[in-house]
């Protein structure tokens, strides 16, 4: 399946930035770019579907020597 472009607002400790990327049927592949008290950030998440529905994968901090993982699962409206 072809990737799909998506973007969006990341919202969050860093603030409110825009989001780019991209999402094919298992992989999702998102940046964030912006300014975080003075300091310019670029974010790198690169995730793929799990069995159980979750998305999981890598985060990095283009700027920085950092990087981690991260595990997302959906959560209903009426749970929100």
């Amino acid at each position: 399946q072809a990737a799909r472009n998506v973007i969006g607002a990341y919202v969050g400790a860093l603030g409110t930035h825009p989001v780019r990327g991209s999402v094919s049927a298992e992989k999702v592949e998102l940046m964030v770019e912006g300014d975080y008290q003075g300091t310019d950030f670029t974010v790198v998440y690169e995730g793929e579907m799990t069995a159980s529905g979750a998305l999981a994968g890598t985060v990095r901090f283009l700027d920085q020597d950092y990087s981690g993982t991260f595990r997302a699962t959906r959560v209903s409206a009426e749970a929100r």
